[in-house]
Formats: C-alpha cells, structure tokens, sequence
C-alpha cells in the first residue's frame, strides 16, 4: 500500500476585489460616446488599463475613430486589426492602456495585469451594449479581476439601441465566477 502525504494549497486569494458599477443609459449614442470617453480619461489618470466592449466591429471602429479625433491613444481588436491578436491582449494590461473589442474578439483570454495596474484598481471594463445573456456578459467580464485580483466593470448604454428600447428591461448587476456572490439580476426601469 502507497501512502500519500495531502497538502491543502490556496490557489487564489479569495477576498473579492471586483467592483460592479451601476448602468448608465444615456439618451443617444453620441452623448454614449462622450461618457465612455470620460469614463476613459478618469481611468487613464489613475492609471487603470480600460477595456471598451461593443458588439460589433462596425460599433468598435466608430468608437475607435472617434476616440483617435478626441487624442485618445487606443488599441483595436476586432478581427480586423493589423496586429496581431496576442500582441494586443498581452498590452491590454499595461498601466493606462485602452482597449476597443468587440465581445468575441479574444474570448477566452486572460488579459494580465502588470503590478501598477493591479496597484491602480485592475482592468476596468466597459459594457457598451446589452449582453443578450448570461453567457455573453461572462465572456466579457472574465477578461480580468479573476482570482481576487482588483478590477471592475460597468455599463454605458444609450436609450436608442434597440435592445433595450422596450420600458423595462433587466441589467447585469453583481456576479463574477470568482466571488461568493450569487448570479442577481436588477430590474431597472428606463425612462424614455
């Protein structure tokens, strides 16, 4: 008979560092893309790197060009940049770096954080579209803050995309496959 010798090893530090932020729906896209591009400068002064997700890669480069007019340095992924999809993901957590997707470009990648970004507040990101389902909103939310580590994420939505015209609809409010807390949803009440 073969004794073994059994260690118990913490594999992550199980504080809960992410922070959710309440969803904001602006009145239309424009006034959209001028929160996102506050909410960027906010984060770049202290340092976080941001990731901007939309869905799809016509919302990616409008965002990206309009972001280039305003002097935002940005990276772009959304199976139609030039570089190449590892180079950007791996600078993607780089102190003040901004990151433009779309929500299926590079999913299923870890975006890993360089120490002042981890000491700044972690990757933050931007949901600038409604996730249909649990899944997408996953897909998107798991790109950073995973094993205790900082990080957050919100919402910046505009009343005229067609996702959420409807009076009511239900937006993400706190879940991250690395916390204690339960998948909620909050029942949020436009005012069109």
């Amino acid at each position: 008979m073969l004794l073994l010798k059994i260690s118990k090893i913490c594999v992550y530090n199980t504080q809960n560092l992410f922070q959710t932020m309440p969803p904001r729906i602006c009145p239309d896209s424009s006034a959209q893309a001028n929160t996102i591009l506050v909410e960027i400068k906010n984060l770049k002064k202290l340092g976080r790197p941001v990731l901007v997700l939309f869905e799809s890669i016509v919302e990616s480069n409008t965002i990206s060009k309009f972001l280039t007019s305003k002097g935002i340095s940005h990276q772009l992924l959304n199976e139609t940049q030039r570089e190449s999809e590892d180079y950007i993901i791996a600078r993607a957590g780089e102190p003040g770096m901004v990151t433009v997707a779309t929500n299926t470009a590079g999913r299923g990648t870890d975006i890993l954080l360089s120490s002042e970004s981890l000491e700044a507040g972690g990757l933050h990101q931007i949901f600038a579209f409604y996730p249909e389902n649990s899944r997408v909103e996953e897909q998107g939310v798991c790109r950073g803050g995973r094993q205790g580590q900082p990080g957050s994420c919100g919402m910046i939505l505009h009343s005229k995309d067609g996702r959420i015209s409807s009076s009511c609809c239900r937006i993400p409010a706190v879940h991250h496959p690395d916390t204690a807390f339960t998948h909620q949803r909050l029942w949020v009440r436009l005012t069109l």
